[in-house]
């Protein structure tokens, strides 16, 4: 207490006697405290965040409500390399050096049923494939083909956006620039 005697100095420990107010006004918020913004073409969100509930994370338009949360996967591109090598040993390191983060988002009706039909076409047409080949040696060649160009064509049309990096705070996203627009960025 320095109110008794003038000759003491203050002490630096002591709490404020009033509240100071608030420290960062709400409109003054930095990067660290958002749980997503943009970095160039990448949509870069918090690890753990939710993205708006009204937006569609593959189209940018109105969601249907339905929050996602998914626990997504990052491998750096060169760990590909170690295919040469061998299978095994791809999938050794794959699993070593993979990087993992959870984030929530929504879907738009629309997008959700072209999302339903990558995934049956993804899973459907290679086991159609496969079905078709005992029939003959041109079946073979012809299911081989559309085995492949099946598979893919599923994965990419069911694909919402793609996992550019995964960091140990953040997760980087290549999405569509109609959803930087719908999110405000």
């Amino acid at each position: 207490m320095t109110g008794s005697n003038p000759y003491q100095a203050p002490n630096p420990y002591q709490a404020p006697s009033a509240d100071p107010g608030p420290l960062v006004s709400p409109h003054d918020v930095t990067l660290a405290q958002r749980q997503y913004w943009r970095e160039g073409d990448e949509l870069v969100v918090s690890k753990g965040a939710s993205l708006p509930l009204d937006v569609c994370i593959a189209t940018g338009g109105r969601s249907d409500g339905k929050l996602v949360t998914k626990n997504l996967t990052w491998i750096h591109p060169l760990v590909a390399l170690t295919i040469l090598i061998n299978i095994i040993v791809y999938v050794i390191v794959a699993m070593i050096v993979r990087k993992t983060g959870t984030m929530s988002y929504a879907f738009s009706p629309e997008y959700r049923k072209k999302r339903i039909i990558g995934i049956a076409l993804a899973i459907g047409g290679p086991i159609l494939s496969i079905a078709m080949m005992p029939l003959g040696e041109v079946f073979i060649i012809i299911g081989m083909i559309s085995f492949l160009a099946t598979l893919i064509a599923g994965i990419l049309v069911a694909r919402p956006f793609t996992v550019k990096k995964i960091t140990e705070s953040e997760i980087r996203l290549k999405v569509k620039p109609e959803v930087f627009a719908a999110l405000g960025l």
